[in-house]
C-alpha cells in the first residue's frame, strides 16, 4: 500500500511515498510469505518523504528491513522530491536483508540517520547488514547518511557486512558520467559490530563520480581475515 501527500500520518502499513512528517513506533511488521528466506518483500520503504522518525518497531521479512528511496530514473529526478531529515532507531531487525539506502534514489537521498538497531537474522538469506545502492541509470544523490551504534548479531550469511555498490544490478558501475551518475558523499560509519558476517563487504563507487568523505570509525567486524575492498573513492 501506498500513501501519497499525506501529513502527519501514522503509519501502519508497509510503504510511504511523498509524504512529510511520519512517525512510525511499536509495531510489529511482518512481511508474509510462505519462505522468507526466497520472498522478496521489503519491511518499510521511505520514498520521497522528510521528517520521518521509525523507532521501537519488530521487522521481520523477505528483503530490506528499511531502506530509504526517492524515485527511480527520470521521472524520479523530474519530480525532484528528495527524502530527507530521517531517522531509524531501536528497532529490532529479524529475518531480512539489513538496513539500506537506495536503489532508487534519482529525486536524492540526505541527512538519514540509523542508530540503536539490532539485526539477528534467522533464515540465511544473502543481504547485507548494511547496504548502499544505486543503479547506473539512476542520477541523484546520497549525501550526509550516518549508520552509529548500530549491532549486528547475524547478518548477511552469506552476504556480508556492509556494502556501498555503485552500479548494482546493472552489471558494472560505468556507464554514466560525473553529471550522470549518483552522488556519494559524507557518508559515516561509528561504533558498529558485526559478530556473524558472510564477509566484511566493500565500497565500490563510481569511476566517472567517486564517493568522497567516506568514515569508517569502530568499525568491527569478528571475521578479520577476510579483505575489506574499496573501489573508487577519494577519501575514506
Amino acid at each position: 500500500m501506498y500513501i501519497l501527500y499525506t501529513h502527519r500520518y501514522l503509519h501502519t502499513n508497509t510503504t510511504s511515498k511523498h509524504c512529510t512528517q511520519m512517525y512510525k513506533d511499536h509495531t510489529d511488521e511482518q512481511v508474509n510469505g510462505k519462505n522468507l528466506s526466497g520472498f522478496n518483500g521489503d519491511g518499510i520503504d521511505v520514498d520521497s518523504c522528510s521528517n520521518v522518525l521509525i523507532d521501537h518497531n519488530y521487522i521481520n521479512c523477505g528483503d530490506d528491513h528499511v531502506t530509504i528511496l526517492a524515485g527511480a530514473g527520470q521521472a524520479g529526478r523530474d519530480f525532484g522530491m528528495p527524502s530527507r531529515n530521517i531517522t531509524v532507531a531501536d528497532n529490532l531487525l529479524g529475518t531480512g536483508m539489513g538496513l539500506s539506502i537506495g536503489s532508487s534514489v534519482s529525486g536524492g537521498v540526505e541527512d538519514v540517520l540509523y542508530t540503536r538497531n539490532r539485526m539477528n537474522e534467522t533464515a540465511g538469506q544473502w543481504g547485507l547488514g548494511i547496504h548502499i545502492k544505486t543503479k547506473t541509470e539512476n542520477g541523484g544523490y546520497i549525501r550526509n547518511v550516518a549508520f552509529v551504534d548500530n549491532h549486528f548479531e547475524t547478518a548477511g550469511m552469506p552476504g556480508g557486512a556492509l556494502e556501498i555498490e555503485c552500479g548494482y544490478q546493472s552489471g558494472a558501475p560505468t556507464g554514466c558520467n560525473r553529471t550522470s551518475c549518483t552522488e556519494i558523499r559524507d557518508i559515516v560509519f561509528r561504533n558498529l559490530s558485526f559478530q556473524r558476517a558472510g564477509g566484511t563487504g566493500g565500497v565500490t563507487c563510481f569511476p566517472a563520480r567517486p564517493c568522497q568523505n567516506i568514515t569508517f570509525d569502530n568499525v568491527r567486524n569478528t571475521r578479520e581475515s577476510d579483505i575489506f575492498k574499496s573501489e573508487n573513492t577519494l577519501t575514506c
